[in-house]
């Protein structure tokens, strides 16, 4: 039974913009239809005479702030203002550290999203130096879980310090994490920066 009709809007589909109404069904669009065609029978009906009517947006590439990260915001505000602005959806990252394998960093991102989302959210897995073979050949299971890209860094970023993880995943470590990826079906994000030059313009 359809809960909510938008009607009178003009309404941007793949086909191009139209006067069109959509109605939905929980948290489902079920129809997109011409003027008058959804039954309006017990849904909430939402006039949207001269507004745009557009899908809900997706934010690919969020840092999200935790336990390691307290400078950056937190999962909640950054939700909230996502949703004030038409994003419906948030791909924040979760990033392994060493002595911990992928799963574990997977936990970690679950945890600081919880009951924070006025969103739909997910994660990207970041591989980092610590990359273990254990953690290299979960790439297959998270992508049966639904998590189908994963990241990796070229480039350690910063200097050198006992403060700051280094980000870069070796080469050798990289050939794997590509031949599992691929395997799995899956999609490599990859942050490229020459590390040599990168460190050479600390200097």
């Amino acid at each position: 039974m359809v809960d909510l009709i938008i009607k009178g809007g003009q309404v941007v589909t793949p086909a191009g913009v139209g006067n069109l109404d959509v109605a939905v069904e929980g948290e489902q669009i079920v129809a997109v239809a011409q003027p008058g065609t959804i039954s309006p029978d017990g849904a909430r009906v939402i006039d949207g005479t001269g507004k745009i009517v557009i899908p809900g947006g997706i934010e690919p590439h969020a840092h999200i702030g935790g336990p390691r990260q307290p400078e950056r915001s937190a999962a909640e505000p950054v939700s909230k203002a996502a949703i004030y602005g038409g994003t419906t959806t948030v791909l924040d990252f979760a990033t392994q550290v060493a002595g911990h394998d992928l799963l574990h960093a997977m936990g970690e991102a679950a945890e600081r999203w919880e009951g924070q989302g006025y969103t739909d959210y997910s994660y990207h897995p970041i591989f980092t130096s610590g990359a273990d073979n254990a953690s290299i050949h979960q790439i297959g299971e998270l992508v049966e879980a639904g998590f189908p890209s994963f990241k990796i860094f070229t480039t350690s970023i910063r200097p050198p310090s006992a403060q700051l993880q280094n980000n870069k995943t070796d080469f050798g470590r990289l050939s794997l994490i590509m031949e599992q990826v691929a395997e799995a079906g899956g999609m490599l994000l990859v942050h490229s920066e020459d590390d040599d030059m990168v460190h050479y313009n600390y200097d």
